[in-house]
């Protein structure tokens, strides 16, 4: 006996005829089914339509679809349209419709890539790398960080985010960023997701730096907290259809967070955890993910106003 699971998307109010959308859904392969669920209120129960859709992967992209046709930017026939797409072709649709919707998201992830592979290339010397770390390194020694501003390589602000000093280490962030950060930069879009991406990633840089220089380090890990941060602050006070991460998740990171802190992680590893660059990444996003609430809130009410 196998069962089909269902994962929801996004609630509409009772009265909004949905069969516009789900027609438009049906065109491109994609199954949903509506149920009638009670939503609790402060003080009150109301009555809200449920979308569901029967393929984890493509919650978010159907939860995009039902947000742009909500706000008027998705335009859809009334009548319903014959299906005749094979499902292979609306994978391939829905795959296409992602990378153009995610250029940061996978931009990040394959400069991680090469980033590893820069330093796997050379490991001891870091031939290949040291253009790329925060502080440079002549005949084995590390060059004061004034000299490099003097030469103008400011790009080793960012850089380091992207270096890896192995894959797994690699795979694991890139695996965070595409199930936490490519949320943001659907709901937000990708200039907004790109500047947080270089803020949390300079100031995790630099934090790393102050805390220990004269050291070699790397990672997205400090940008992997920003965008945790920024998720578990936003998801506390807007409910938006697609800013929701498991909470459980998020307690997870903040736990080894708090284990990293303390030195226990260090004792399994090679290395070091780079504690300052996620304690602040972690802080940037939540301050960051503050700051989008107060503005979101108020434009909100701004529109009420109108």
């Amino acid at each position: 006996m196998t069962m089909l699971n269902w994962f929801p998307v996004i609630c509409f109010p009772l009265a909004t005829n949905l069969q516009p959308l789900l027609n438009h859904l049906a065109s491109l392969n994609v199954r949903c089914r509506v149920t009638e669920e009670i939503a609790e209120g402060q003080n009150k129960r109301s009555a809200e339509q449920q979308i569901w859709t029967d393929e984890q992967e493509q919650v978010l992209y159907v939860a995009q679809l039902c947000s742009q046709w909500a706000a008027g930017e998705l335009q859809v026939n009334e009548a319903r349209q014959p299906v005749t797409t094979k499902v292979s072709h609306s994978k391939f649709t829905v795959g296409l419709h992602l990378a153009k919707r995610l250029p940061v998201t996978i931009s990040i992830i394959l400069l991680g890539l090469i980033g590893a592979a820069l330093i796997n290339a050379d490991s001891q010397q870091l031939i290949f790398a040291e253009p790329f770390l925060f502080q440079g390194i002549t005949n084995n020694y590390f060059v004061p960080l004034s000299e490099s501003w003097d030469e103008g390589e400011y790009w080793r602000l960012i850089t380091p985010i992207f270096l890896h000093f192995s894959f797994l280490h690699i795979l694991f962030n890139s695996l965070i960023l595409w199930e936490v950060g490519r949320r943001i930069e659907i709901a937000k879009g990708p200039f907004h997701y790109l500047g947080f991406i270089l803020l949390a990633g300079v100031v995790s840089n630099i934090s790393q730096y102050t805390i220990m220089n004269n050291t070699i380090f790397g990672g997205l890990s400090g940008v992997v907290y920003g965008v945790i941060g920024y998720i578990a602050v936003y998801q506390e006070f807007i409910k938006h259809p697609i800013l929701q991460f498991n909470k459980a998740t998020i307690a997870f990171f903040l736990v080894w967070l708090l284990l990293g802190v303390f030195g226990v992680i260090d004792v399994f590893i090679q290395g070091s955890i780079a504690n300052a660059a996620h304690v602040s990444g972690l802080l940037v996003g939540a301050i960051f993910g503050g700051v989008m609430v107060f503005i979101d809130k108020l434009s909100s009410k701004d529109d009420l106003h109108r």
